[in-house]
């Protein structure tokens, strides 16, 4: 059996080429059962196909032929799948819901001590070699803020964890 990665970004090598050597992970796993190829120029006969952002449609399906079995988003959502198109045909499509959760819930983190250290406007300032203590604005001492999380899903409950933790400790 074939599985491919129609567009893996973790298998790119420095080059930007994909490299099937960074399937290590994939390999141990599937054993020999499973074949694991790149490119979604491979999908003809495949089993299954894992996608990050290609669009999964009649075209696609068309290409894999009829031994495809499974779609995989690798990624949260279904907004690149055409749902009743796989379900026409009998493919079983998932996705990954926590895809990438922890990372997003990091860059919010980040993206508001940015804003509130006014990281953005200082950097800008430097980079015109016009820095100076006085202009930009003053940075905010965030010991006495509070940070607030507007709803519990995924990234608000993995943002909580983390700065909820440290609040706790406190």
């Amino acid at each position: 059996m074939r599985a491919v990665y129609a567009d893996p970004r973790w298998a790119r090598n420095g080059a930007g080429a994909l490299d099937p050597a960074l399937t290590d992970i994939e390999r141990r796993i599937f054993g020999n059962d499973i074949d694991v190829e790149l490119g979604l120029e491979r999908v003809a006969g495949a089993a299954a196909l894992l996608v990050l952002r290609v669009p999964v449609g009649s075209e696609v399906l068309d290409a894999a032929g009829p031994s495809l079995r499974v779609v995989c988003r690798h990624g949260v959502g279904f907004d690149n799948l055409d749902l009743p198109e796989l379900e026409r045909r009998g493919i079983f499509a998932f996705n990954v819901p926590d895809y990438c959760a922890a990372e997003v819930s990091d860059h919010a983190l980040a993206l508001t001590l940015a804003l509130e250290r006014r990281i953005v406007t200082q950097n800008e300032r430097v980079k015109a070699n016009r820095w100076s203590t006085e202009n930009g604005g003053e940075p905010r001492r965030l010991g006495k803020l509070t940070f607030g999380i507007v709803g519990l899903g995924r990234i608000g409950r993995s943002e909580e964890r983390r700065v909820g933790k440290e609040c706790r400790s406190r």
